[in-house]
């Protein structure tokens, strides 16, 4: 009885460690890459219902008392708030096109992006928005499922005059330009993400320059990692034309050209188990110095993350964290513990043997033992 109670057990705590390596090795690595049903956030928080959970939120940055180039009617400096609006939206079915190495490795988002002057009128071109337009981009981009890198792809782009975000068919129009080619990382980390540096995109430059760990902190109650990425006194690709309209306004008596310069220390604190960031800082400064005269600030402020925005951040990596942990460590620990206890005990209780029954003879001498005593 005990050598069939032991292999069962022993049983048992073989099933227990094929789940946990199986968790382990197969599922736990599936679920930490970018999922292909990702999706954008309804615009109106009460359309939300339960197919948008995990959706991805807008995330607004806000620069206080910024200077920014003002282009409405008059040419000037101005110096207000700024409220940047990025939203995220995945592509499944541009995704679902991908060939060759991308199929089945990587993801298609679309980015639209705006900054806005909430305290100035808005443009005349523009009166649905919630204050003049300041600047705005588009762009379509690959990225590997794995480590959140921008990959190769024919249809990637890039447009600075997308002025409002879409709709779902208006953003599915957009003309696509392989001017612009991504690399490095852009808008996620990768899960697990580590103390080191990475490449990271910047698209004022074009380019992906290193972002460097900077240590550890703890932000909206998550330990994250801090990474920063400094770009200094860069010299941007301007049109003739435009830089002659600078030269024309900015400029010293004379001038008919210059340069404009870009300089961002970018700070990201980022999720570690997820790679989502928590928060985001960015001192971002364009300076026009014209062939003659002094130069002059198209852009100076520090853009960070609103509250609104660092909380829902927040709330997502964490509800993300505790899956990922959950099926990656937890549940794999726990059955490889039940699942050794298991089979050592099945193994003791098999090997254990039972006392031997008393034979005749043995039982003779104990009565006459008992008989003597008596």
């Amino acid at each position: 009885m005990k050598a069939r109670i032991g292999a069962v057990l022993f049983g048992i705590g073989i099933v227990a460690l094929v789940l946990a390596a199986g968790l382990y090795f197969y599922v736990a690595p599936s679920v930490t890459a970018l999922p292909y049903d990702l999706k954008a956030c309804p615009e109106a928080p009460a359309e939300l219902g339960p197919d948008d959970e995990g959706c991805l939120k807008p995330s607004v940055a806000e620069a206080k008392d910024a200077k920014f180039l003002y282009t409405d009617g008059t040419v000037e400096i101005k110096t207000g708030r700024l409220l940047s609006t990025t939203k995220v939206v995945p592509r499944p079915d541009l995704t679902a096109e991908l060939e060759g190495d991308l199929a089945d490795k990587a993801v298609v988002w679309d980015v639209w992006s705006n900054g806005v002057a909430p305290d100035l009128e808005p443009d005349d071109a523009f009166p649905n928005l919630d204050g003049w337009l300041a600047s705005s981009y588009s762009a379509s981009l690959a990225l590997d499922r794995k480590t959140a890198e921008a990959v190769e792809w024919n249809d990637q782009f890039l447009d600075a005059s997308a002025a409002t975000f879409p709709s779902d068919e208006a953003a599915a129009a957009q003309p696509a330009s392989t001017e612009v080619a991504f690399k490095g990382l852009t808008y996620k980390f990768p899960f697990n993400t580590e103390k080191k540096s990475y490449e990271y995109y910047d698209r004022d430059l074009g380019a992906a320059t290193e972002i460097k760990y900077d240590g550890t902190d703890k932000v909206a109650g998550l330990d994250v990692y801090r990474f920063k990425q400094v770009i200094e006194n860069q010299q941007l690709v301007f049109p003739a034309d435009r830089l002659a309209a600078l030269a024309g306004t900015f400029g010293g008596e004379g001038a008919t050209t210059g340069a404009v310069t870009y300089s961002n220390t970018r700070t990201i604190w980022v999720e570690p188990v997820t790679g989502n960031f928590i928060r985001v800082q960015e001192q971002q400064n364009k300076t026009f110095t014209p062939d003659v005269g002094e130069p002059t600030a198209l852009l100076d402020g520090t853009f960070v993350y609103t509250e609104e925005t660092e909380k829902n951040s927040a709330e997502s990596a964490k509800a993300s964290r505790d899956k990922l942990l959950l099926v990656g460590r937890t549940l794999p620990i726990a059955l490889t513990v039940l699942g050794a206890l298991l089979v050592l005990g099945g193994l003791l209780i098999a090997m254990k043997r039972s006392p031997a029954p008393a034979t005749n003879s043995s039982r003779h001498r104990a009565d006459q033992d008992e008989t003597l005593v008596s």
